[in-house]
């Protein structure tokens, strides 16, 4: 089993610095950055980790180490874990593959109540795209893209109701990629850069960011920073619903923080069942729920089958109100969230994150 992918470096600087001068050599190295999102102390992260991998405190990391089988063969997986320095946010890095990664990582992260992918929704992949093609030299040269929300024509499209995803690669494809929105309501989901001067680069809205040319100092300090600086409001704001029973002068009461979605297309009663539909088909089983015309279109209780969490949900249509419920994990509400943004409106907001 091969080790090169390992590197021995207790501070972020030197991890930097051993990561480029091994890209210099293998020109076919990457250096890839994994953000996560997690309500848990750190120390309880770290014992998530276990059973996952082999951990091994490294200076200011944590390296987790893991073995995965493909082909008939042994290949390592190594990644360093630290606190972001700003975000405070669980941050892998590694120069494995995107495939290692998911082989040994991805199971833990969508299995554990939690921890989640630290996901960028479609605004927020726009002010990243934008600050970068805002610096001189900069160029977009390919995206992956899929349509958001649900089925609506938009002013110039062609063949409605036709599903679009796929990549686009071409020296136009700043220009096609607005031209996508605005005929066919395409959301970008991975996006790619040249930077002659900087670097080549590309990064998924699951928080996954990869250098393929470059200085990694640069990439972590220039581009994947200012990107979790942007998501952490919102991220921060899912982190903060809770609901809990406090005593106050002998009394039980109930101490809630809703979190509220905003849809800017309403859903009408007659898209109740449709909605319930779509839940099910991504894994969130509605239960003791109703449904009724009038000022409330849903209310009731919903599982995320993914890690047993729960949540509360009301809605009249306009405004969907979460709730985590049981002690659940922050995880089932931005994953609630996510669902809403790719099936029933890509533009919805959370209320009061700007």
């Amino acid at each position: 089993m091969g080790t090169d992918r390992r590197i021995d470096a207790t501070t972020l600087d030197d991890l930097l610095l051993t990561s480029r001068e091994r890209m210099v050599d293998d020109r076919n190295r990457n250096f890839r950055v994994i953000c996560l999102t997690s309500e848990l102390s750190w120390e309880e992260f770290l014992k998530r980790c276990q059973g996952w991998f082999t951990i091994e405190e490294q200076g200011d990391f944590h390296e987790l180490h893991a073995t995965y089988q493909k082909h008939n063969k042994e290949f390592d997986v190594y990644l360093y874990l630290f606190k972001h320095p700003v975000t405070g946010s669980p941050t892998f890095l590694t120069l494995n593959s995107h495939d290692g990664f998911h082989r040994t990582a991805d199971r833990m992260i969508t299995k554990t109540e939690g921890i989640y992918n630290m996901w960028f929704p479609p605004d927020s992949m726009t002010t990243l795209k934008d600050r970068i093609l805002g610096e001189e030299g900069s160029r977009l040269v390919a995206f992956e893209g899929e349509k958001f929300g649900r089925e609506q024509k938009y002013e110039e499209e062609r063949r409605p109701g036709t599903p679009r995803e796929g990549e686009y690669r071409a020296p136009d494809t700043a220009e096609t990629l607005e031209e996508r929105k605005k005929e066919y309501g395409i959301t970008p989901t991975h996006l790619y850069f040249e930077w002659p001067t900087k670097g080549d680069f590309h990064f998924r809205d699951e928080g996954e960011f990869v250098l393929t040319r470059g200085d990694p100092q640069f990439f972590f300090n220039e581009i994947v920073t200012p990107g979790l600086e942007d998501i952490e409001p919102l991220n921060t704001a899912f982190k903060e619903s809770n609901l809990n029973i406090v005593t106050r002068q002998g009394v039980q009461q109930i101490e809630k923080e809703t979190l509220e979605i905003e849809l800017t297309t309403p859903l009408e009663y007659e898209e109740a069942d449709d909605l319930i539909g779509q839940m099910k088909s991504e894994g969130f089983y509605p239960y003791s729920y109703q449904a009724a015309e009038g000022s409330l279109l849903l209310n009731g209780r919903i599982v995320d089958e993914s890690n047993g969490g729960m949540i509360s949900l009301s809605t009249d249509g306009e405004v969907l109100s979460i709730l985590p419920r049981y002690e659940s994990g922050f995880d089932s509400l931005l994953r609630f969230y996510r669902f809403v943004v790719e099936q029933v409106d890509a533009d919805a907001s959370v209320k009061g994150v700007s």
